[in-house]
């Protein structure tokens, strides 16, 4: 639906501004050119809470998205 699309739209330009924040929770080790596997519950709830889509939704954008969003 149109509604799923720009949710969709909205969680891409949200998920690629708190990228140093993403980084600081990762462990130090991390490569910081590849995107985490999972976010943190903190940025999960910034983006639910930015995009109108749950949690569990965040994480599914998250897996699919990823590498676009962190390129």
């Amino acid at each position: 639906s149109n509604t799923s699309l720009t949710s969709l739209f909205q969680f891409i330009t949200l998920a690629t501004q708190p990228k140093n924040d993403i980084i600081l929770v990762e462990p130090s080790l991390s490569p910081t050119s590849d995107p985490p596997f999972v976010l943190s519950p903190a940025v999960t709830v910034f983006l639910s809470a930015g995009c109108p889509i749950s949690p569990a939704e965040v994480n599914d954008a998250w897996s699919l998205l990823k590498d676009v969003i962190w390129s």
